[in-house]
């Protein structure tokens, strides 16, 4: 066989379609990466839609569990115990619910990168909508309810705390009481000065006393049998304790009385036994024309005696300043025993003892 006899055709479609325009080569190429990447995307998508559709559905399922948490709450016509136990349970809840907040938050960006890809499924957006949907209403329901229990532990609290500081108090007004009836010295004046600084802390803590009835009272409408039954408890061991500290201080202030009364007593039979050897008589006490009687002005205890005395001092009315007021008695003794001075500390213990009330005959006197 002749090698020219034979004729090959190795390109026959470059003869076939040599008059029709070819696509070149780098249009081919690019062609066909386009349709790579478009493939490479369209996976992607997909990939991801697949995993927000796993990530949807776990928290569908978490959402449901945290729902039934959430739809059988303990908050009303509970004791005090199970409310702080309930509120302890839906503080988790509510901590769990922001935790979980990040992971819709990732859920919502995976979604719009699907949304500009425009390849999204009608079905997934449904479900995302509901996911928010949901979340938000369970955040408002355990908030709700964490607020109502909130609200009724706290009644129980400031309860509590109210009643511990009026005790304090109380018993601080109580060693305040032993230590002035007890182990501090003074008369029974001063002590009863002191007590009357007791009048205000009475007056305070009887207030706070009825408002806490009052409160309990509410309380004890919104409690259980069992805790009502604490709450009245509470309140009688309290206004016993305070009702307590009030009798011993009316009793104190009572016996201070009856022995200031008795000092008193004594006080008069002792100005009675001295007013023998005193210096004023009604014979040595002059007056002006038209003032009141002589035995107006004269002590009861010296109104008995008829036999003067001598006198080294005069009477003078307030209001009157005129010497001839003054009546100079000549028998007495200007060297005597008894001085100015004694006669002066004589009338001020008079007047620390008995006060402006019981000495308002003596101060219409001037010492001479």
């Amino acid at each position: 066989m002749q090698g020219g006899a034979v004729n090959f055709d190795l390109f026959p479609d470059k003869r076939r379609w040599s008059g029709e325009p070819r696509m070149p080569v780098n249009a081919a190429c690019n062609l066909f990466m386009v349709t790579v990447e478009k493939r490479i995307r369209e996976e992607e998508a997909w990939t991801l839609q697949k995993s927000l559709q796993d990530s949807v559905f776990r928290f569908q399922d978490w959402l449901q569990a945290a729902e039934t948490v959430a739809a059988s709450p303990r908050s009303s016509q509970v004791s005090y115990t199970c409310s702080k136990k309930e509120l302890q349970r839906f503080r988790a809840l509510q901590k769990d619910i922001s935790e979980k907040l990040w992971s819709l938050e990732s859920l919502n960006k995976q979604y719009r990168q699907l949304v500009g890809t425009g390849n999204i499924d009608p079905c997934l957006k449904s479900s995302m909508q509901e996911v928010n949907r949901r979340w938000e209403e369970l955040r408002s329901q355990a908030a709700a309810v964490s607020r109502r229990l909130q609200h009724f532990v706290n009644q129980w609290e400031e309860f509590g705390q109210k009643k511990e500081t009026i005790q304090v108090r109380l018993m601080e007004l109580d060693l305040r009481l032993t230590d002035v009836e007890h182990f501090s010295a003074g008369t029974p004046l001063e002590k009863m000065i002191r007590l009357q600084a007791f009048q205000q802390d009475v007056q305070t803590n009887t207030e706070h006393v009825d408002d806490l009835v009052v409160s309990a009272e509410s309380l004890i409408q919104k409690s259980q049998p069992e805790d009502a039954e604490i709450l009245e408890e509470d309140l009688k061991e309290l206004i016993g304790f305070h009702q307590a500290v009030l009798s011993r201080v009316f009793q104190f202030q009572r016996r201070l009385v009856s022995l200031r009364l008795v000092f008193e007593d004594e006080w008069e039979s002792d100005r009675e036994s001295d007013a023998e050897s005193d210096c004023f008589t009604e014979g040595s006490l002059a007056f002006r024309t038209g003032d009141p009687e002589p035995a107006a002005l004269v002590p009861e205890a010296l109104r008995g005696h008829s036999t003067p005395k001598p006198v080294r001092c005069c009477s003078v009315p307030i209001g009157a300043s005129s010497a001839a007021d003054l009546e100079w008695d000549p028998s007495v003794d200007v060297g005597g025993s008894t001085s100015q001075d004694e006669d002066s500390s004589y009338y001020s213990a008079v007047v620390a003892v008995k006060g402006n009330h019981c000495c308002g005959s003596i101060r219409n006197m001037v010492v001479k």
